[in-house]
């Protein structure tokens, strides 16, 4: 979905910026896990939500900007009533969804394509998952689940 401008993010939202690189993964989780405690998301489903997390942030580093040292991307964490809300912007390469097969849960493991599996495991886990570009260039990840 193309958009005119970004949302602002609410000024409550935890939020962390760092370098698009595979090695910053475990400081994004780090973070996130930390935000969401603030939050008061139980811990029962913080698991979910961090692997989801790892999903999208995983996807905008190797795709996003083809594993490039280059680019930046955002992580916003913030709660909006009865939901929890994990945002992550980026100006890389969007995703186009038109290009990313379901991914095949039905043959062995050695006779499977790769790709699309990350996107099913978020939208199993989540309750809302959305991809959004924006006319200036930017992309965003939503990944919104219910806490309570």
């Amino acid at each position: 979905m193309r958009l005119t401008t970004p949302p602002p993010i609410p000024s409550s939202a935890h939020s962390l910026r760092v370098a698009s690189q595979i090695g910053c993964l475990p400081q994004v989780i780090a973070f996130a896990q930390r935000a969401l405690t603030d939050l008061g998301v139980p811990v029962s489903l913080g698991y979910e939500v961090l692997t989801a997390l790892d999903e999208a942030v995983t996807n905008v580093i190797k795709h996003a900007y083809g594993e490039s040292d280059e680019g930046t991307f955002a992580v916003h964490v913030w709660r909006e009533g009865e939901r929890v809300v994990l945002s992550i912007r980026h100006c890389g390469t969007p995703p186009d969804l038109r290009q990313i097969p379901p991914p095949d849960l039905t043959s062995d493991l050695e006779h499977r394509r790769v790709g699309g599996l990350g996107i099913y495991l978020m939208q199993r886990l989540m309750d809302e998952v959305h991809f959004l570009t924006y006319e200036d260039g930017s992309s965003e990840t939503r990944l919104v689940r219910r806490v309570a």
